[in-house]
This record gives structure tokens, C-alpha cells and sequence, in this order.
């Protein structure tokens, strides 16, 4: 659901920048390895790290775009007050980097048995 959420207002902002992509991009991998790391222990402990890693890494690159975005806009942090609530939210990303630490988390937990 949050790379939905990425890809519709992304789509809305035009794909203006090409690292905009990114995060639609990882997505599918994300969820691939976290459906077969449940099935297989070696996907688990080996490809659910990596791409959970990904994941989260491209939510900090994304915090510093939406930050570096509000600051372009006219009059940049000097009139915080308009540009912080219409530019890009600056909080987002940070939901992409939760969903790759939990990812981290989960390929680090023992399975039940």
C-alpha cells in the first residue's frame, strides 16, 4: 500500500526527477522476498536482507530529496510556514524507511517452528 501511495503522488508530481522512480522500483523485489522469505528460510536470511536494506536507504535519500525540495521553493526555509505544508512532505520517506527496517527485523527473527 505505501508503494502505491508513492507511485500515485509521485505520478502527480510528474516523475519530475528520475530517483522519483526508485521507490516504485524496489517495491516489487520488497514484496517478493518477504512472501518467500515465509516460504523458504535461505530467501529469509538472505535476499529480505538486501532488499529491505534498499528499501530503507532509498526512504533517507528520499528524506534529503523532499527536504532539498522544499528549500527550492520560493523563499525557501525563510517562509517555512507555506512552504513546509505545499511542498513535498518532508515526513514521507521516512515511512519507506521504517517498512525496510522492519523487513531488517524480521529476516534477523527465528522462525517458529
Amino acid at each position: 500500500m505505501t508503494s502505491a501511495e508513492i507511485a500515485i503522488e509521485h505520478y502527480r508530481a510528474s516523475y519530475g526527477n528520475r530517483i522519483m522512480w526508485s521507490p516504485v522500483l524496489l517495491a516489487p523485489p520488497l514484496v517478493a522476498s518477504g512472501l518467500a522469505g515465509v516460504a523458504s528460510r535461505r530467501w529469509a536470511k538472505r535476499v529480505l536482507p538486501v532488499a529491505s536494506a534498499a528499501y530503507a536507504l532509498d526512504g533517507l535519500l528520499g528524506e534529503y530529496f523532499h527536504l532539498r525540495g522544499i528549500s527550492r521553493r520560493p523563499g525557501g526555509w525563510r517562509h517555512a510556514s507555506y512552504n513546509v505544508p505545499m511542498g513535498p512532505p518532508f515526513l514521507a520517506p521516512g515511512l519507506m524507511t521504517i517498512v525496510g527496517g522492519l523487513g531488517l527485523l524480521a529476516s534477523l527473527l527465528r522462525r517458529e517452528p
